[in-house]
């Protein structure tokens, strides 16, 4: 990936640390779904365990 630091002619400074930042993360974000999407085509026993165990949250056990 030899284009991740690219700047572009306009401007005075090239792009600037926010709009790395944002990039950065968008790819990092975008990493991270492929990775969630490639365990859940897996199997379903990788997605399971990073879920809480509880289905409603709050609701009483014992009444």
């Amino acid at each position: 990936m030899s284009k991740a630091k690219q700047t572009s002619g306009k401007g005075s400074s090239g792009p600037s640390d926010r709009q790395e930042r944002l990039a950065a993360a968008l790819r990092d974000n975008l990493r991270r779904r492929k990775d969630r999407q490639r365990a859940r085509d897996a199997g379903p026993d990788e997605t399971d365990a990073e879920a809480p165990a509880t289905d409603g949250g709050d609701t009483p056990s014992s009444e």
